[in-house]
């Protein structure tokens, strides 16, 4: 009898002890695309407002041989390509697929969900969706009823609500 406690003992130490540990750090979650991991989220810093990307589903990136920039909505992705006259990064900007929610998808090849009730990080209520994943644009838009736009509307959204030649917010920070 006193063999069996032995084990037990064991096992307590070895498994419910360290699973009440509450001081275990949280990974941060990384979207790839291509094998390669191209977003951290608490790691990267959005390249329009300056601030860290937390908000998971949301997410932005524009990469090209020399440089990735990092941004934390699509808004301020297009609002950063506004602000530097830069439209021929549309072909590599890629952005988070809400529905999959860790995938990146060329942005022309997504639909823009723009719902009250889904707020964005850019605070425009902008979601991505991959344009072929129709059966799934129903469903989100039962969740969250809104409007959808197409990528061009998408940038003359952004144009309306900030400006031609918005201004970062970034720029007002002081260091």
């Amino acid at each position: 009898m006193k063999s069996l406690y032995l084990p037990l003992l064991i096992s307590f130490f070895l498994f419910i002890i360290p699973a009440c540990n509450t001081d275990q750090t949280e990974t941060s979650i990384t979207h790839r695309n291509d094998g390669n991991i191209l977003m951290e989220y608490e790691v990267n810093y959005c390249e329009w407002t300056g601030d860290k990307i937390e908000t998971i589903r949301y997410g932005a990136i524009i990469k090209s041989d020399k440089s990735t920039l990092y941004f934390k909505s699509v808004e301020c992705a297009i609002a950063w390509q506004l602000a530097m006259n830069n439209k021929s990064d549309s072909e590599n900007l890629l952005v988070v697929d809400f529905i999959h929610g860790k995938k990146l998808i060329p942005a022309v090849d997504a639909i823009y969900l723009q719902s009250t009730l889904r707020p964005s990080p850019g605070k425009l209520f902008i979601s991505a969706l991959e344009k072929s994943n129709t059966f799934m644009h129903g469903r989100v838009y039962e969740a969250y009823p809104g409007t959808f736009l197409e990528w061009d509307e998408l940038v003359k959204l952004v144009k309306m609500e900030w400006g031609t030649t918005p201004v970062s917010p970034k720029t007002h920070q002081i260091n």
